[in-house]
């Protein structure tokens, strides 16, 4: 019940803001979103209105994981977190390297929309091609010594924010994020550690993580 009220309150207010943004139109992403055409159309409300809400829920469970997977693989890896907290400017390619490590998604599923080879293999048109982001993230044709967890492993062309016309929209956003928390996170607490096992959420498609319970000193 608290879930629906809740998706009932968010499509409320997208409707608001469609019609306050129709009213008058703004250089905002609702007018934007409102405007554009696809095939020759605008968005009919109900696509709007679900469109918006991908927005502002797709990168929620997804960041949240990849933060809970970033602080357990640091404390799995201590000789690097001590070294990330005696540097700090090593925080970009830690991140990329969490998310390489533990990517947030298990898998993502497409549809070929043609007959073609990949990798060897005949895929027809209306197959359905499966896509394990730890499995290219940890290509050996691509990443040297992938099962070692390296902040500064350079090229880092890690795939968990997917690839081509369906790379993720809030990837930049993402990044900033995880940067900016883990920043202030190692500056303002130490001494970090388990005070139980992780609880593994139980999902073939979310990586997550249910329960993470730590003790903490502050600096």
């Amino acid at each position: 019940e608290t879930s629906l009220n809740a998706s009932a309150e968010i499509f409320g207010y997208a409707t608001e803001m469609a019609e306050r943004e129709r009213a008058n139109p703004s250089d905002s992403l609702t007018s934007k979103l409102l405007e554009a055409e696809v095939e020759g159309r605008k968005l009919t409300d109900t696509e709007f209105t679900l469109f918006f809400i991908f927005l502002i829920v797709a990168g929620n469970e997804t960041t949240r994981t990849a933060t809970s997977h970033g602080l357990l693989t640091l404390l799995d890896h201590p000789d690097q977190l001590a070294r990330l907290v005696a540097n700090p400017d090593l925080m970009p390619g830690a991140v990329e390297e969490i998310l390489r490590w533990e990517p947030p998604i298990h898998h993502f599923r497409r549809t070929a929309t043609a007959d073609l080879e990949l990798g060897g293999k005949q895929i027809a048109k209306g197959d359905k091609v499966l896509m394990w982001y730890a499995g290219c993230n940890r290509d050996p044709s691509v990443f040297d010594d992938p099962h070692t967890f390296d902040m500064e492993r350079t090229p880092n062309p890690q795939l968990s924010f997917g690839i081509g016309e369906h790379f993720c929209l809030g990837a930049n956003l993402a990044r900033l994020s995880l940067r900016v928390l883990f920043t202030e996170l190692l500056a303002n607490i130490e001494n970090i550690h388990l005070t139980a096992p992780p609880r593994r959420l139980h999902s073939n498609l979310i990586n997550g993580i249910k329960e993470m319970q730590l003790g903490y000193d502050v600096r």
